[in-house]
C-alpha cells in the first residue's frame, strides 16, 4: 500500500520514524481485515506485507520513500520492494521517465527503471531493475565445526517482537 506521506503531514526526516513506523503498523492490518488482496500467481503473497509512505524529495530524488514491515520496523533504505511497485504504478499511469530515484530517510537512494515487460496472471507487469550503493563495513572469516549439531543451519520465524516464535530447528541429538 503507497500512502501519500506529505498528505498527513510528514516529511519522510529520521525525527519521524518511530511515528511513521506506528501509523504504518496501525495501517497494515486494517487493510488486511478490509480489502481483499488475491496474487494472481502466488496466494501465499494475497497479503498486505508493508506499508509505503511516499513524500516529495529532499536530496534530488523523485520522491522520498518511508517503507514499514511488520511489526511496526521503518527500513533504513527506499527498499527495492517500494521502489519497484511506484515503478509498476507510474509506468501504469503512463507517468514513468527513464529512472525513478527513490530516498531513503536518511537520504540514501535507490535508482530504478523498467527492464522489461512480462505477464503476472492476466496482468501486464513490469520487470524492474534497482540500483544503490553500499560499503564494505567488515570483513568476517566464518568457520564451520564439523561436530556443530547446527552447521546445516536453521529456521526461525519473526523474531523482530511479533509475540510469536515459530521456530523449526533441528533438534539435536545427545553425542557422547
Amino acid at each position: 500500500m503507497i500512502v501519500d506521506a506529505a498528505a498527513l503531514g510528514f516529511a519522510i526526516v529520521p525525527d519521524e520514524a518511530r511515528a511513521l513506523a506506528e501509523l504504518g503498523e496501525r495501517i497494515r492490518p486494517f487493510v488486511n481485515e478490509q480489502v481483499a488482496i488475491a496474487h494472481p500467481s502466488a496466494p501465499e503473497l494475497s497479503h498486505l506485507s508493508f506499508v509505503v509512505f511516499v513524500a516529495p524529495p529532499r536530496v534530488g530524488g523523485d520522491a522520498r520513500h518511508a517503507t514499514i514491515v511488520s511489526p511496526g520496523r521503518l527500513d533504513r533504505s527506499p527498499t527495492g520492494t517500494a521502489t519497484s511497485a511506484r515503478i509498476a504504478v507510474l509506468d501504469a499511469r503512463g507517468a514513468m521517465g527513464d529512472t525513478y530515484v527513490a530516498e531513503s530517510v536518511i537520504d540514501t537512494r535507490f535508482v530504478g527503471r523498467v527492464a522489461g515487460r512480462s505477464q503476472v496472471g492476466p496482468y501486464d507487469a513490469v520487470v524492474p531493475a534497482i540500483t544503490g550503493r553500499a560499503w564494505i563495513t567488515a570483513f568476517v572469516q566464518v568457520i564451520v565445526d564439523s561436530t556443530d549439531p547446527l552447521s546445516g543451519g536453521f529456521k526461525l520465524g519473526d523474531t523482530w517482537g511479533s509475540g510469536s516464535v515459530d521456530a523449526v530447528l533441528n533438534k539435536p541429538t545427545a553425542r557422547p
